[in-house]
């Protein structure tokens, strides 16, 4: 996954998708929070086409977020499936909960 992760960190695609759900995995370790998403991009020939994500996000965040709101998602523009919350973001929302 770091090679995602260091992909991810040099790309300017940003988008805008909107939540799917937000739990907490129960009986794991740490009782991780998960939000997943569905973002919408084109295709090579330009059709839309959606690809959802999800990943871990903090206590904090996941008391912030809610179905049918929005996250900002940053992905690779020729791999739309590779995707995550954009760091940015979640940062700016954390520090205006705090």
């Amino acid at each position: 996954m770091s090679r995602y992760s260091q992909a991810l960190r040099g790309t300017s695609a940003v988008t805008d998708a909107p939540i799917l759900d937000v739990w907490q995995e129960r009986g794991y370790e740490g009782e991780p929070y998960i939000v997943a998403w569905e973002l919408t991009a084109s295709e090579s020939k330009g059709r839309p086409v959606q690809h959802r994500g999800a990943q871990r996000i903090s206590e904090n965040l996941f008391y912030q977020l809610q179905r049918r709101d929005t996250v900002r998602v940053r992905f690779i523009p020729d791999q739309p499936a590779i995707s995550a919350l954009d760091p940015q973001w979640v940062a700016a929302i954390e520090q205006h909960s705090a």
